[in-house]
């Protein structure tokens, strides 16, 4: 798994955030399932990453990067998940 530059998206992270949810509650229950990893996997993305993709595989002359990295997804996917789950609440 990789850390991608927000820069990378098709939209600003927020904008895209909130296309992939109106486009939630109007699709299909197979449909959702895609948009929710879609949603979640935005985790991947965070700013300030550059232009070279981060590895999250741990090696030894990497391992405190990879761990900081993971961190901060880990936390920004949680957050995600949980709007998510706040959003599309009947």
């Amino acid at each position: 798994m990789h850390v991608l530059d927000t820069a990378l998206l098709p939209l600003p992270k927020p904008q895209l955030k909130a296309v992939l949810k109106r486009s939630w509650s109007a699709a299909s229950p197979a449909q959702r399932q895609a948009l929710e990893v879609g949603y979640i996997s935005l985790a991947n993305f965070q700013d300030r990453v550059g232009s070279k993709p981060i590895s999250l595989t741990l090696s030894h002359d990497a391992a405190d990067t990879a761990i900081a990295w993971m961190k901060r997804t880990s936390k920004d996917r949680a957050l995600l998940s949980r709007s998510l789950l706040l959003s599309n609440k009947p």
